[in-house]
């Protein structure tokens, strides 16, 4: 501080310094390094604004917040440091972990290289079927614990994939079509699904050649011609051929030409099946046989029957065995009776023969013994499986 005094023509000037020495500032490290921590250079601990230091973290630490294990810090104007020049033990947190449901442990801080078992939510998996996760010095390892099961479209060879979807999630159905002359391989649609470590599509989508197929070795009674195939294209035709007792049921031939057609199937099904006897022919309800009852018919044996007196056959009169089945319509029905309490109780006589029988179907006058009819019910009427209406005649 300077200071002038006016003496007359002279001017005296004294100065007199009076400011303080201020400290100077600096960034200071923590000699010895907190363990785990080394610096360099190693042999100073205070460093003025624009210094740089580098931090070096042994294994299992590193500088926190930034989960480096070395990184160089610069000493600032105000004597911090731009990264703070401390190394932490690693640790791994349980907390708000990306799509892990559950752990295995309550505990909710690992140190480096420790594990625990962990479980994802529906839809993810655990990445590359990792069943544990292990605390790193990059965090949790794998990474990401779990992943999001996807299915990506794929190259169907013959076929191809309908829409523009490119990815799957889990449990989403791909749908595809077979090109002209293919077929899917299964009948339901493929979804992607869990596959071990993998994500796959499940049934595989595969498109096949449409063929029919036989069955090799034959089956019994069956040969086919050519033999030395069992696998033909739409449009090819087979012979087969039925051995002795043998026949291509429903047809009842011993041989059939049959042709494979576009949906994979044959005209006719390519099998030879053991022609069956009957056994005893069947009773029917008031019939008979016409001759002596067989315990054992053979395939296209006929027997016949017949009614007993008065009663009338419905259908024909012969049944047949046709592969192990007794086949025709044979039925007896019922005759009507008319008695003489009948005729006194309603005052009425039959108009002409004046029979107690008559067959199914058939028409019957009556006529009054005496008087006049009474009532609805006319004088002619049918016969029907045993039941008959009678008329009634009131005398005046």
């Amino acid at each position: 501080m300077t200071y002038f005094y006016f003496l007359g023509f002279f001017i005296l000037c004294l100065k007199m310094d009076t400011s303080l020495q201020q400290e100077a500032i600096t960034c200071k490290l923590q000699l010895p390094g907190l363990k785990g921590t080394s610096y360099e250079p190693a042999s100073r601990n205070t460093f003025p604004p624009g210094d740089q230091v580098t931090v070096h973290c042994e294994d299992k630490y590193w500088i926190f917040g930034h989960q480096q294990a070395s990184v160089v810090t610069t000493c600032k104007e105000d004597g911090e440091w731009t990264i703070r020049p401390v190394c932490q033990e690693v640790t791994c947190s349980t907390q708000e972990v990306p799509h892990v449901s559950s752990w295995d442990s309550r505990q909710q801080t690992f140190k480096s290289g420790e594990t625990t078992r962990y479980w994802c939510e529906t839809g993810y998996r655990r990445k590359d079927g990792a069943s544990s996760a292990t605390c790193t010095r990059d965090g949790w390892h794998p990474n990401p614990l779990c992943e999001e099961i996807i299915c990506t479209a794929p190259e169907i060879e013959n076929g191809d994939v309908l829409g523009q979807i490119q990815e799957y999630k889990e449990n989403q159905v791909m749908e595809f079509q077979c090109k002209p002359s293919f077929r899917r391989a299964a009948t339901r649609s493929a979804k992607c699904t869990e596959q071990g470590v993998r994500a796959e599509w499940s049934p595989t989508p595969l498109c096949e050649p449409i063929t029919c197929k036989l069955q090799l070795p034959v089956l019994k009674g069956t040969s086919y011609e050519p033999a030395y195939r069992n696998t033909f294209p739409p449009g090819d035709q087979v012979t087969v051929h039925c051995e002795d007792k043998y026949w291509i049921f429903g047809y009842q031939q011993a041989s059939v030409v049959t042709t494979c057609k576009e949906d994979a199937e044959w005209t006719i099904r390519p099998l030879c099946q053991e022609v069956l006897g009957c056994g005893t022919a069947p009773i029917i309800a008031d019939g008979d046989l016409k001759y002596t009852r067989k315990s054992n018919n053979s395939h296209n044996e006929m027997v016949e029957y017949m009614c007993q007196a008065y009663y009338t056959m419905e259908g024909e009169p012969y049944k047949t065995c046709v592969n192990g089945v007794w086949t025709g319509h044979t039925r007896c029905i019922q005759p009507c009776t008319v008695n003489e309490d009948d005729n006194r109780q309603h005052n009425i006589t039959v108009k002409y023969n004046g029979s107690t029988y008559f067959t199914h179907d058939e028409i019957i006058e009556f006529r009054c013994a005496r008087g006049i009819p009474v009532g609805s019910v006319s004088l002619l009427q049918r016969c029907n499986s045993g039941v008959i209406v009678l008329p009634t005649c009131q005398e005046f």
